[in-house]
């Protein structure tokens, strides 16, 4: 339950504000209110943890499909994502729960196609590639690579 004094308040503002300017973060009390907010877990780039949410899940995915190969004689090669999935949110799956939801295909497909994450950005492109990412789709590959 949030604090009365709290009711209304444009926290989406305030939180963009505190990202973009640095409100309420000079002045005498500025070190410590930084301080406050590290300790909350503040973030402080939104669009680093997203690119880092996707790693995670990139490397669990990866993690799985080489689980999945072992003992068949087939060696783990690319990371291919169908563009359709969404990491499972069950208490069963072995997941992280922080990651559950996360249309991880479509974020693959815009990675690709917009270069979201990584343009401009080639330490990003880097771990990606170290993952085994795909950067072009099945059309590329050989048939047979495809139905297997």
């Amino acid at each position: 339950v949030w604090p009365k004094a709290t009711w209304g308040l444009p926290l989406g503002r305030c939180v963009h504000r505190i990202r973009v300017r640095g409100d309420y973060l000079n002045g005498q009390n500025g070190m410590a209110r930084r301080r406050q907010l590290d300790g909350l877990g503040f973030v402080w780039d939104a669009h680093e943890l997203a690119f880092l949410n996707v790693y995670r899940a990139l490397k669990h995915f990866r993690k799985l499909e080489r689980a999945k190969l072992m003992g068949t004689g087939r060696e783990f090669r690319i990371l291919r994502v169908p563009q359709k999935f969404v990491v499972p949110s069950e208490v069963e799956s072995s997941w992280p729960e922080d990651l559950w939801g996360l249309q991880l295909g479509a974020k693959c497909a815009a990675i690709r196609q917009k270069e979201l994450y990584v343009k401009a950005n080639p330490e990003r492109r880097r771990a990606l590639e170290e993952l085994g990412f795909q950067w072009s789709g099945n059309a590329t590959l050989g048939w047979l690579e495809v139905i297997h």
